[in-house]
């Protein structure tokens, strides 16, 4: 083929010059226009009636307004509240808003809470479907557990929004909720607090109101109740994470939880003098349980690690209270396919000889383990195996952060301790003790355990996030030695740095 002439190459370039300069998005659809607008910051999008006269009102038609005052008012709450409430004045009034989302630091302030009502109101004429109410006071990172010390200081949500038909899907932080009659939440599906003060009557008139909810999320609350009862048929799935402690006075030791109709159960975070115990869960097919629970003594809090350092007998026959819960809880949860365990549990299930619960009993057949990479937590991981018959997926991911500031290396000599203490005896199958090298390193017997190993099922074994060599000599090549020796129907090993596609339920 000849090569083209100069002129021709001119004519060419100069063609494809005029189509590029060629408004081609301003002749897209509105339609188009207003979804492309749904992935920008509302300020970006309203940045662009400034282009011409055609886009002075196009960003009026996106359906999602977002908020946010951190990346652009450099903390000016007083000219961000303006701007939102122009935007929500110039929107069109034609467009449904499905998402409104609000990102900004909060103190009590009139001027504040009246453009924080006027918003909700917007909400409650506009039909907005999913809202999400993000405040900050600056303090909780650096004092969570004294948040509401004061009383519960956040924004007070008005009453019209409890009497929000349209609402599918609401989101607080920092939020006082307290509605003073009826909730009628007929399409809400999805609710997430955190860091408010949840009374049972608030938590009832919320449940009784929501036929339609099936996602409830409690992060960073104080409760002031010690049971919590759920009998909504629609509610399938709930999370608890970090419960704060009451500052009325009371103490809930044990939170009881009965949740006929739950799917899953979440229990996560960090807890303080806490314990919790399952009524009746049993409809549940997955629980996840990864939490970190902390003991008071005098004026220290520890976590458990730290208690089981401290040699005295009282401490001792505490820490084995927190062992009965946990096995309570697994117990109740026998039942389950799916079953996710954090590294507090696998710790408590190392250093103390806990007999989980009946290997005949238990269902579950997904099994996640976020564990510490270290050998002080394969006496636990050897706890859960052996309670588990029907297992056939399992999952190991590396704990992103230990449960508290001790390293591995700590927690092995933790365990070493109690050992050589004669405070703890575990014994184990000799195939376990062996790859373990228990019997060398802390100088335990290789008794057989009373039921053998069962791994009769388990076809498929996932193993994330152990990248540093340490890791793999401590845990992943030790265990994985085991499982091919004895799992006899394994198909697929996988190690990997990152995350791995996960199984298919």
């Amino acid at each position: 083929m000849a090569p083209r002439s100069p002129k021709s190459q001119h004519e060419a370039s100069s063609k494809r010059l005029r189509e590029m300069g060629e408004d081609r998005i301003s002749n897209l659809p509105d339609s188009v226009i207003s979804h492309i607008f749904s992935f920008l910051p509302t300020k970006t999008a309203v940045r662009t009636s400034v282009l011409s006269k055609t886009w002075e009102l196009k960003w009026t038609l996106t359906p999602t307004l977002v908020f946010e005052d951190l990346l652009y008012w450099d903390r000016d709450t007083r000219d961000f509240t303006r701007f939102i409430s122009r935007t929500l004045l110039l929107h069109n009034s034609s467009i449904k808003i499905k998402n409104l989302f609000i990102d900004m630091d909060y103190e009590k302030d009139p001027y504040l809470d009246s453009c924080l009502n006027l918003w909700l109101q917007f909400v409650r004429t506009r039909d907005v479907e999913e809202l999400s109410l993000q405040f900050d006071d600056g303090t909780f990172l650096d004092s969570p557990w004294s948040i509401f010390d004061d009383g519960p200081e956040g924004y007070l949500l008005p009453q019209c929004l409890y009497t929000h038909p349209s609402i599918k899907r609401l989101t607080t932080n920092y939020c006082v909720v307290g509605p003073s009659r009826v909730v009628f939440w007929p399409s809400l599906k999805s609710l997430s607090l955190r860091l408010a003060v949840v009374s049972e009557d608030t938590l009832q008139k919320i449940l009784l109101g929501s036929s339609s909810l099936e996602f409830l999320m409690l992060e960073h609350c104080e409760f002031g109740f010690d049971r919590l009862d759920i009998c909504s048929a629609s509610l399938q799935n709930l999370v608890i994470h970090s419960v704060l402690e009451p500052t009325t006075g009371d103490k809930f030791d044990v939170l009881q939880i009965s949740a006929p109709n739950l799917l899953f159960l979440e229990i996560s975070g960090h807890y303080y003098q806490r314990k919790f115990q399952l009524l009746d869960v049993s409809s549940l097919v997955d629980a996840w349980f990864d939490f970190d629970l902390f003991v008071d003594d005098g004026n220290f809090h520890y976590s458990v690690e730290e208690y089981v350092k401290k040699k005295t007998q009282e401490r001792r026959e505490n820490l084995k209270k927190y062992s009965s819960m946990l096995r309570e809880l697994l117990e109740k949860v026998a039942h389950v396919e799916k079953l996710t365990l954090g590294p507090w549990c696998i710790m408590v299930l190392s250093v103390l000889e806990v007999k989980i619960m009946p290997s005949l009993t238990s269902k579950c057949k997904y099994l996640t383990l976020k564990t510490l990479a270290s050998k002080s937590s394969l006496p636990g991981i050897a706890n859960v195996l052996e309670s588990l018959p029907e297992l056939e997926k399992l999952y190991i991911k590396n704990a992103s952060s230990a449960p508290s500031s001790h390293s591995a290396n700590e927690l092995d000599e933790i365990l070493m301790h109690m050992m050589s203490s004669h405070s703890l005896k575990i014994n184990f199958h000799p195939d376990f003790s062996a790859f373990c090298n228990f019997e060398k390193k802390y100088g335990s017997t290789s008794e057989e355990r009373s039921s053998q190993w069962l791994l009769k099922h388990l076809d498929t074994v996932k193993i994330m996030f152990f990248h540093k060599p340490g890791h793999m000599k401590n845990l992943v090549a030790p265990l994985v030695q085991f499982l091919l020796k004895n799992a006899a129907v394994l198909k697929q090993v996988l190690i990997s740095k990152r995350e791995a596609p996960p199984f298919l339920y």
